[in-house]
């Protein structure tokens, strides 16, 4: 059996402002976006608006500015960026900080399902995805604890995203 999370509503505004660091960086930054698709998806955006110009970004970016709602989005974010940003320094950061928020969640639907079923095979599935998840976020938490998220970027490489 498999077990989503819902989605929590009323994310507090740090968290929405995360997702919006991120969709400003990747727009200012372009060459980011696969470094940071490995570690997000659109569906790791809570915001509606955010998701969708998300979902834009990873299925058809060249599309962007054509659509009038993620164009409109797209522009108001660009307009207000700091120019003198490290923007890849911002993407890095951003996509570490969604890709543990994601995780977290997802480690607290395991405990819920595992306190609710008495399934041996679910339990031992869940078990073993649990201990992933939490290697994963031991990870995370030493990148972002070193000062990860200030220092280190994404490597530069160039995608065809500009």
């Amino acid at each position: 059996a498999v077990v989503t999370a819902s989605r929590p509503h009323g994310r507090p505004a740090a968290e929405r402002a995360l997702e919006r660091r991120l969709v400003t960086a990747l727009l200012m930054e372009p060459d980011t976006f696969d470094a940071a698709a490995q570690r997000v998806a659109p569906e790791d955006f809570s915001e509606t608006d955010l998701r969708g110009l998300a979902e834009r970004l990873w299925t058809a970016p060249e599309t962007l500015y054509t659509d009038e709602a993620t164009g409109a989005l797209a522009r108001e974010l660009v307009a207000a960026a700091e120019s003198d940003m490290n923007w890849r320094a911002e993407a890095a950061g951003a996509a570490r900080r969604l890709e543990q928020r994601r995780l977290k969640g997802r480690q607290r639907v395991i405990r819920e399902a595992m306190s609710t079923t008495a399934d041996f095979e679910t339990i031992r599935a869940l078990q073993a995805e649990a201990l992933t998840i939490g290697n994963r976020l031991g990870e995370l938490e030493r990148e972002i604890g070193a000062g990860a998220d200030s220092r280190a970027t994404f490597p530069t490489e160039t995608t065809g995203r500009s």
